[in-house]
């Protein structure tokens, strides 16, 4: 089985574990390729091959995402392109989307024997709409409607499927995934939603009301979102946290289930609920 490893070039103390990873699993008989700018950056790997980010992908097998959720998520874009699984190994903090921790890489020597399986997280569309035409994204975790700097709340209407769900006068919205069900929506007071259930989670952040709680929507609808007409601040659209758009006052943004899924990589064992308690009530 070849995989392609993929870090977060920003963790400086990164080099050493992926040096650490890849040996270990060349050692178990993966073939291991590496984007060529990781060879400059840390040294070369003893046995990987070397090429392309874009390539690398197209020839594997399995993308490994070596990190946090963030660099899982990061990734994930990327296997998405060449329909490609992914599996977290987690050399971060949280790391609620890893398949094993960093001292559990010994569990991946069952890969070459078939024993995982693949699951489909659904994902988001997210389409901005304005005079200058339309943008598209697909969000793993989430999207967030937010204020700018201001202190001042922003006020979004939102509809869904063309009839009216309620103003919202807050400092933002976030939609969210089932698999972003555990991120920023968590923080802001959202619902823990199993990723087997096909959802989109609205959670008001902040909200100005004592009367604003998350709605769970079912994948099949069409959410709008406009900026109310009392606004005086910046509006930002941010999609897992990592590009981000400036709504003008003419923009729409529409949110709903993406065509394509996201695919798992599991090594099986552990249901969601031991992964949540694991993960967060134990976590001190």
């Amino acid at each position: 089985m070849k995989l392609c490893i993929m870090v977060n070039r920003k963790d400086e103390r990164i080099g050493p574990v992926l040096h650490h990873t890849a040996a270990a699993l060349l050692e178990m008989g993966f073939s291991i390729v590496l984007h060529d700018a990781y060879a400059k950056l840390y040294g070369p790997v003893k046995g990987a091959v070397y090429g392309p980010l874009d390539e690398c992908i197209a020839a594997c097998d399995c993308v490994v995402a070596l990190g946090g959720d963030g660099t899982l998520i990061h990734s994930a874009k990327h296997a998405l392109k060449a329909d490609k699984p992914v599996l977290g190994i987690n050399a971060g903090n949280l790391g609620f989307l890893a398949a094993v921790e960093q001292s559990e890489l010994d569990k991946l020597a069952g890969l070459l024997e078939g024993n995982y399986q693949i699951h489909e997280r659904g994902l988001l569309q997210v389409t901005i709409v304005g005079a200058s035409g339309r943008k598209d994204f697909l969000a793993v975790n989430d999207a967030v409607v937010s204020k700018g700097a201001y202190s001042k709340i922003v006020e979004l209407d939102v509809t869904c499927s063309g009839k009216p769900v309620g103003t919202y006068r807050s400092d933002g919205l976030i939609f969210s995934t089932a698999t972003g069900s555990t991120a920023y929506s968590l923080s802001a007071g959202g619902p823990v939603v199993d990723p087997s259930i096909d959802s989109i989670i609205m959670t008001p952040i902040c909200p100005h009301s004592l009367d604003s709680r998350s709605i769970l929507f079912g994948a099949d609808k069409s959410l709008m979102v406009h900026a109310g007409k009392k606004n005086v601040n910046e509006i930002f659209v941010t999609v897992d946290g990592d590009e981000t758009v400036k709504l003008e006052p003419e923009h729409a943004i529409m949110v709903g289930k993406a065509k394509k899924a996201l695919r798992f990589l599991s090594l099986g064992g552990s249901e969601f609920y031991e992964v949540l308690n694991k993960k967060f009530k134990n976590r001190g």
